[in-house]
Order: C-alpha cells, then sequence, then structure tokens
C-alpha cells in the first residue's frame, strides 16, 4: 500500500484559499476557480476539499484523452449516452461546490450489514471487515484499522455487524474472507465512502450496506462479455455511479487512471461497452495493473451538459477487486 514518492509529493497540502486568480499548487481549487497550466484540481485524502495538484500525466482537457472520450478529472471516459429515463436523474449536486469540513474528526457508531455485491443469496457469515481512513491506508505499508468486525462472531450473524467509524472523512473498507466462511471470497476493498457528521446528530439508527465478493462471481465479472480472466499482477475494478437521490444512474460511463512516476495509465477493456454503466449503476474494468490512482464517470443530465461524478482515490491490487463509490457524500 506504500505510494510511490511522486504521489506523496502530488498530495502536499496548503491550507490557504483561492482567489479568483488560476490557483496555484496545494490551493483550493474547483470549476470557478481552476488550477494553473500543469495542475489537476484533485480531491485531498481525508476531507471533501479539492487543491491543484501535480497532474502527474493525467488528463487535463479532453484533447488529452483518446479519440471519443473526455476529460473527467484526470480520467479519461467515454461519451455518454442520453438520458434514456423518466424523470430525467438529478445531478446537480455534482456542480455544486462541497460544505467545507469541520474543525475535528467525530467518531459513531454504525450498524452494518454485508450482503453478496450480485444479490445471491450467499452467507456472509465469519467475513472479516476492516475500516480504515484513506489517508492512513495510502501513506503507510501497514495502515491501522479504525475498527474491525468478524460477522457473527459477537452472536449477531445474518450479515450483521457494527463498526465505530469517524465521520467527514474518506474511508476505506477492507471485506476478506476468513478459514470459517461458507464459501468462498474474494478480498474487496470499498473506496470513496464518505459518511457526514449528520450521522451522529440524532439517536436514529444508520445503516451501511457492505457488499461481499464471492470468488466466483469475481472470476464471472473479470472475464465477462469475452474479456480475459485476471492476469497475474492484475485486479478487477467496480464502479458504482449513483445520482443525487442515491440511485443507481444507468447511461453514464466510467474510467480508472493509475498514477506511475511521470505519466498514469488509461484503462480501455476491449469490449468498450464495459465502462457504460448498467442498470445497477455499474461498470467493470478488468485486468487492471496494481497501484494508486483515480476513478471517475461521465453523465449526461436532461439538457444534454456532460456531469463529472467524481473523481475518487483507488487502490488496486493483486487478484483482488475494488469497489469504487461514486456519490455524492
Amino acid at each position: 500500500m506504500q505510494p510511490r514518492e511522486a504521489l506523496i509529493a502530488a498530495l502536499v497540502m496548503l491550507s490557504a484559499a483561492c482567489t479568483g486568480e488560476l490557483a496555484l499548487e496545494g490551493k483550493e481549487c474547483s470549476s470557478e476557480h481552476p488550477c494553473s497550466d500543469g495542475l489537476a484540481c484533485l480531491p485531498v485524502l481525508d476531507d471533501l476539499r479539492m487543491t491543484c495538484q501535480s497532474a502527474l500525466g493525467l488528463c487535463l482537457e479532453d484533447s488529452d484523452c483518446p479519440e471519443g472520450e473526455g476529460c473527467a478529472g484526470g480520467v479519461c471516459a467515454a461519451e455518454p449516452d442520453d438520458v434514456s429515463v423518466t424523470p430525467p436523474p438529478d445531478l446537480s449536486c455534482y456542480t455544486e461546490p462541497q460544505a467545507p469540513p469541520p474543525g475535528e474528526l467525530t467518531h459513531c457508531p454504525f450498524e452494518c450489514i454485508a450482503e453478496s455485491l450480485l444479490g445471491d443469496n450467499v452467507p456472509t457469515d465469519r467475513l472479516q471487515i476492516s475500516a480504515f481512513t484513506l489517508d492512513d491506508y495510502f501513506s503507510s505499508a501497514a495502515p491501522a484499522a479504525v475498527d474491525s468486525a468478524v460477522i457473527g462472531e459477537e452472536g449477531t450473524g445474518e450479515g450483521q455487524f457494527s463498526l465505530d467509524l469517524p465521520v467527514d472523512t474518506w474511508l476505506v473498507l477492507r471485506v476478506e474472507g476468513t478459514a470459517d466462511t461458507l464459501v468462498l471470497f474474494s478480498n474487496l476493498a470499498i473506496f470513496g465512502l464518505y459518511l457526514p457528521a449528520s450521522s451522529c446528530d440524532d439517536d436514529a439508527v444508520h445503516t451501511i450496506w457492505v457488499p461481499a465478493l464471492t470468488e466466483q462471481d469475481y472470476q464471472h465479472l473479470a472475464s465477462r462479455n469475452g474479456q480475459e480472466p485476471i492476469r497475474p499482477g492484475h485486479g478487477l475494478v467496480i464502479g458504482q455511479v449513483l445520482d443525487c437521490d442515491h440511485a443507481p444512474l444507468a447511461d453514464a460511463t466510467g474510467g480508472v487512471s493509475l498514477y506511475y512516476d511521470s505519466a498514469s495509465l488509461v484503462y480501455s477493456p476491449a469490449d468498450a461497452e464495459l465502462t457504460d454503466t448498467d442498470e445497477t449503476g455499474r461498470f467493470f474494468i478488468s485486468n487492471v495493473e496494481t497501484g494508486q490512482g483515480l476513478a471517475a464517470a461521465r453523465a449526461k443530465d436532461e439538457s444534454g451538459d456532460i456531469v463529472t461524478i467524481g473523481p475518487r482515490w483507488l487502490e488496486v491490487q493483486a487478484a483482488e477487486a475494488s469497489l469504487v463509490l461514486l456519490e455524492n457524500p
């Protein structure tokens, strides 16, 4: 999980706010306050701010991408289809600035339920769930979990468990099989999880759905539509795209770009339709090399304008799946 030195340098943050001029490296940025040349407006690791960071070969505009694709937050993605559903999905939250982060980190308990990603009736008892802050997960070779649980260990079972999690910061969940699970599970890392502080404001129970992926489903998704099986040293990326009502968003397109020392790799599967989201709002990119990078999606609103969803940080590990939640926190 140790990032390359170039990535560490790209994530240095400064606290100064942007002015109306082009933003410099480390300054906050937005569509109204773009970055100066050679810098990309990317999310920081610990809250909702966007700052100008080294592009490291990421796309900065549509002309940097292959023909028929456009730049979405440093990631190239195909042209999305026109809206095909009535009423059209609400995408307004993705064009509005995010609220500023609070001053201190707060933890609160969350009830969780683990179920198969594909909706199969698969028992998830004895799975181990571990939660990390994204900052620690990216910055440490051996990150410490903020909390963890083995489903059924405390007597609840049936996929139910609880975690004490920090709010107003990006989180990573790892879902891993143990020797006691009834079926063989593939390791799954979940990125893009952000729990707002409002989750701790009342006595209501806030439930987090945690997907799990069996090894059989991992192999099925990795080789669907005639794609090659996962090669050694590669992994599977699954994007989950939601609209502003947190409903699955069809007709969007997704993309992934991984950092290297001075460039990035953009993944375009042989079957381009796999980067189109289906009725579940998911896209799939197989045989992605290991490394840290970004995932993003593009979608058209009811006026036909293209809206960027993301980007979100992710890490790909060999023989594992990475699920990226592309949604409004």
